[in-house]
């Protein structure tokens, strides 16, 4: 499959992503319906908030049920209250509730405050246009109509996702008059809150532990302000701060995880804690965390980007690591990588951030600092060569002076997400403060819900990204080793031979060059539909798995390859490019999504004080709800975007669950959609359930009867036990029992993360 190869009609792209939006018309009348209800133009109203006038919303609109009539019903919304205050690149501070209010002793909370900085577009088709400010940390709430301080109502708040680079508290998917307006009629009323807190560059920036205790983690700070802004606030809105449910999705849910952390400086869940119990929908519990040092390196290329660095000469690391491998490797692979590694160089210049990096880059222009994390940290092409760089330098971990601080370099695909602030040193220690370590190590601390959708890689952050670049650049090297500029290494070692080529001359930039000629147009035309969604050579399927885990991690790599449910499939075998993938992103769901999340629920099954609920999300959608067009501030095609869109054509994968939790027929973007009969029943059931005492009541995990809620593919909500050895029964005889427990048994699942533990199954 060669590049000129990938070639199709825009229009079959095109025709696919709409159609996932249309229903068919009836080909029979339809009996007459009654006329649909109007909901009454939105109101403004005053509301006395303890000893403060604010100025809300009272909003009508349609609630719809499987067993009722539709009706009309009214909720209260709070929109835009300022929670915190921050300076760039400080920890945020909470703001009183009186702090927000204007010259007459009044807040104005009816329309949504600004949306946090960040290179998507934030006007949402809806009619919803947010500008960014990075004076951005506010709240929204909404309440049932009528609700006094006395009635002490659940509450719940949720936390966007978006990678740690984009979305905001408002973003129409996830508001929730519905699922307020729907409770407060069926008599289970509840409070929701949605806030935004800072992203990117400005939510994540490494900072010297020594210098600042708190860290560089700001947006988890920020998330930690609204919580106790909420418990301090809340009940004057009627809300009961005893009784909080926090809630979030990808990574909003990986936020739930660290935010359970009982090992933080500042712990705020559980008893005496700001949340008492917790939904994670998608949380990549299998994810490593970037480690402080890590951290600290991948700041330089920032500074460099923003023109606070400095440089410096010191060894070679990419050089120090194939020395290192070359002591193991066969003869026959070191007499070719031997005189390519001797070319290179003893000591390179490196970049690193000036001494007072943080005091310049406060300085600078907000369109700068986006500018460089767009260039730098999020462009697909550098996120997959750095990606590939930090893989080789994995090789080192198992040498001690050597050490390489990541396991993994998965951390270079998701470069916002909080790092590890914690710090060993030979005399003293950084002791970090926020997140001190890998959310994976600990158990849960609050009665908690997780669970995944049925095909979360086909969106996960960078995966389809890399199912797409890999085999372009295997396709480079190939050309070198045919026109013989470039000795090949034995078959299986595709993933080295990738990592050494790229070393070699400009290749890096040949790379560049060859994606960056294609525009975001010509690569919807580019691309193959059937190729990007099953097809993957085997030769990049081992590079891809071996490079996303560590060339460095062999006997994890080596272990999960060898098992037949995820080992590679010659292409030159009927449709064994087609398993590849198949077998590519069954093994990311199992290793980075179920099993880590399944040994969570092990793990706190006998913990009275901290039960889990597991649920596993398979109903695929008649729509998609992502969309390539959510990029930019005009909105411009977004490359990442266009390939995931693509990819969840034909599955629920990472974020299809939304609307069913909230109940609305939207896309990510805020644009409508026309959902089927069986969608809307299934949005009318799942809204209830989620927003209920049930979902943690009726479902709690039993290692016996390893139960866990499945939403079916045909849209029904059962419990189903034995779950994994009947829904992943595997075809080794180590997996026949579920693929998950084999993992387990096998000593795989987490098997990069040193000091990981597997549970015992009771």
């Amino acid at each position: 499959m060669t590049i000129a190869y990938r070639s199709m009609i825009a229009l079959t792209i095109t025709a696919a992503l709409a159609g996932c939006d249309t229903d068919t018309a009836p080909t029979v009348p339809l009996p007459n319906e009654p006329e649909p209800l109007i909901p009454a133009p939105a109101k403004p109203f005053d509301a006395q908030i303890g000893d403060v006038t604010i100025k809300a919303t009272k909003e009508e609109l349609v609630v719809t049920s499987n067993t009722e009539d539709d009706k009309l019903a009214s909720i209260e919304s709070f929109k835009g209250i300022q929670y915190a205050e921050a300076q760039r690149f400080e920890h945020s501070n909470m703001l009183p509730l009186s702090d927000n209010t204007d010259e007459f002793k009044v807040i104005d909370a009816t329309q949504f405050g600004y949306a946090c900085p960040q290179n998507k577009s934030t006007n949402f088709g809806s009619g919803l246009e947010l500008e960014q400010s990075e004076d951005c940390l506010n709240l929204n709430i909404w309440r049932p109509e009528g609700t006094t301080e006395q009635d002490e109502w659940p509450v719940y708040v949720f936390i966007h996702g978006g990678d740690f680079e984009y979305g905001s508290g408002a973003d129409p998917l996830i508001h929730g008059d519905t699922v307020v307006a729907q409770g407060a009629d069926e008599g289970n009323p509840f409070i929701y809150v949605t806030f935004n807190y800072r992203l990117g560059l400005l939510g994540k920036q490494w900072v010297d532990g020594g210098d600042s205790k708190e860290g560089g983690n700001f947006g988890i700070g920020d998330q930690k302000r609204a919580m106790q802004w909420v418990n301090e606030n809340i009940a004057k809105f009627g809300g009961n701060a005893g009784n909080v449910t926090l809630m979030g999705q990808g990574s909003g849910a990986m936020s739930v995880g660290i935010l359970q952390q009982t090992s933080s400086k500042e712990p705020i869940a559980g008893e005496n804690g700001y949340f008492n119990r917790s939904i994670m929908q998608s949380n990549t519990y299998g994810f490593e965390y970037q480690s402080y040092d890590s951290a600290e390196a991948n700041s330089s290329s920032i500074c460099e980007a923003t023109g606070v660095s400095q440089i410096e000469t010191g060894d070679n690391t990419i050089k120090s690591a194939l020395n290192i491998l070359m002591l193991i490797l066969p003869d026959d692979i070191n007499d070719i990588l031997a005189p390519i590694v001797d070319e290179m160089p003893d000591q390179v210049e490196t970049t690193v951030c000036a001494d007072n990096y943080i005091e310049q880059q406060k300085k600078l222009p907000l369109k700068l600092i986006l500018e460089a994390q767009d260039k730098v940290l999020l462009d697909p092409i550098n996120k997959t060569l750095d990606w590939v760089i930090e893989s080789v330098l994995t090789l080192q971990n198992d040498i001690p002076l050597l050490s390489h601080d990541n396991n993994t370099p998965m951390t270079k695909l998701l470069p916002f997400a909080p790092y590890v602030e914690y710090k060993s040193k030979l005399i003293g220690e950084v002791p970090g403060y926020h997140l001190i370590s890998q959310p994976a190590l600990d158990n849960f601390s609050v009665p908690t819900v997780i669970g995944n959708n049925e095909k979360e890689s086909n969106t996960m952050s960078m995966l389809p990204t890399l199912t797409f670049l890999i085999p372009t650049i295997l396709e480079l090297v190939q050309g070198d080793i045919d026109n013989g500029t470039f000795e090949s290494f034995s078959e299986g070692n595709k993933d080295l031979e990738l990592a050494v080529w790229l070393q070699v001359d400009d290749n890096q930039q040949r790379v560049i060059d060859v994606v960056s000629t294609l525009s975001l147009d010509e690569v919807q035309t580019q691309i193959e539909l059937g190729d990007l969604l099953d097809l993957l050579p085997s030769t990049a399927y081992e590079a891809v798995t071996k490079l996303f885990f560590g060339l460095g991690n062999a006997d994890f790599n080596n272990g999960v390859l060898g098992l037949s449910d995820y080992a590679p499939w010659s292409e030159n075998e009927l449709g064994g490019a087609m398993k590849n993938m198949s077998q590519f992103k069954t093994l990311m769901n199992d290793i980075l999504y179920q099993a880590p999340a399944r040994n969570q629920a092990i793990l706190s099954s006998e913990d009275m004080n901290a039960p889990v609920s597991m649920y596993h999300f398979a109903y695929k959608p008649s729509f998609n709800v992502w969309t390539y067009n959510t990029s930019g501030e005009n909105g411009d095609l977004d490359i990442g975007d266009a390939l995931k869109t693509i990819a969840c054509i034909s599955a629920a994968c990472n974020a299809s669950e939304l609307p069913f939790v909230f109940n609305k027929p939207l896309k990510l973007d805020g644009t409508s959609v026309r959902p089927t009969s069986k969608d809307r029943a299934l949005m009318n059931d799942m809204s209830r359930l989620w927003f209920s005492t049930r979902l943690f009541s009726d479902y709690t995990y039993s290692t016996q009867l390893d139960n866990v809620l499945s939403i079916k593919s045909d849209g029904s909500l059962r419990q189903e036990v034995d779950w994994d050895s009947v829904k992943n029964a595997g075809e080794d005889t180590d997996m026949r029992n579920g693929r998950l427990q084999g993992l387990n048994d096998l000593g795989l699942t987490l098997k990069y993360m040193p000091d990981y533990s597997i549970p015992e199954k009771q």
